[in-house]
């Protein structure tokens, strides 16, 4: 049973695993909070907010990632059985732009700016999927030559 394991596979699957559910949604983060800090210095000319309406911009932070995450990983899972590259493309400009939109929508002071902050945000998740897709192996091509 062990002699037929593929040890390269069992490697890739859990560096995949560490890349996607982990590295990708942290560094996304990251993004995300450079950003903020630029914007409260630029909009508002102080390095952070205070009284209530930091506890309300906190939340939103927290929600923004957790909900972007979520679509994030359903995204994942479109982007393996779809075929069709123009498809993969128009999945892929829905999934950055509609959260953005409707993410900025309640926030009227800097409505722009606010919906090009989430865009900036949601995008950098799949621009760190699609840069590690190209770097990382995929199953399929390892699969092909080492056939068992």
């Amino acid at each position: 049973m062990i002699k037929s394991l593929n040890w390269k596979l069992i490697g890739l699957f859990f560096i995949k695993l560490f890349l996607y559910l982990l590295l990708i949604p942290i560094l996304a983060e990251l993004a995300q909070e450079f950003t903020f800090r630029i914007a409260l210095q630029v909009l508002f000319k102080t390095n952070k907010i205070s009284g209530p309406s930091s506890i309300s911009m906190q939340i939103w932070a927290m929600m923004a990632f957790v909900i972007y995450t979520c679509l994030f990983y359903v995204y994942c899972i479109f982007n393996r059985y779809i075929k069709l590259k123009s498809n993969r493309r128009l999945m892929l400009i829905l999934f950055i732009l509609i959260p953005g939109m409707f993410a900025g929508g309640p926030i009227t002071i800097y409505a722009p700016l606010t919906i090009m902050g989430n865009i900036f945000y949601n995008g950098s998740f799949y621009l760190l999927y699609h840069i590690t897709g190209y770097f990382v192996p995929s199953f399929r091509t390892l699969l092909n030559k080492n056939p068992q």
